[in-house]
């Protein structure tokens, strides 16, 4: 179920974008606990709450998503939600377009070009920025 996320919930957030591996659906160094928590407090970031056990985040930041999956939960369909309520949320919030920054050639780039995102830019760091028009 989808729900905002709550300041209680920090510690599993930032235990989910700790554990959340090569294949995260964006880039995990990129969201900071510092910001987790400014997010949230401003309504900004939603849950996936699976009966108590939070299975993944999306936190919106200006037209940014961070969006992250527990590795464990992946395939069920909790990134496809979260990533659908985040572009809803933008495009009410007056945002044309939706971001994501990721690691380069990674599997979760190929799904998000596949879903009509677009390489945007390439960083020095290696991140390639996906955006797609809502």
């Amino acid at each position: 179920m989808l729900r905002p996320a709550e300041a209680t919930d920090l510690p599993r957030l930032v235990a989910i974008r700790d554990g959340a591996g090569d294949d995260a659906l964006s880039d995990p160094g990129l969201i900071e606990a510092d910001d987790l928590r400014r997010l949230i407090a401003s309504g900004a970031v939603t849950a996936w709450d699976d009966a108590g056990d939070i299975a993944g985040f999306a936190a919106l930041d200006g037209g940014a998503i961070h969006l992250l999956v527990d590795a464990m939960q992946r395939s069920r369909g909790v990134g496809r939600a979260l990533l659908a309520r985040a572009c809803d949320s933008l495009r009410q919030s007056g945002h044309a377009e939706a971001m994501v920054t990721l690691p380069r050639g990674s599997a979760a780039e190929r799904h998000y070009l596949a879903a009509g995102w677009r390489v945007a830019a390439r960083s020095a760091t290696g991140r390639t920025v996906l955006k797609k028009p809502l």
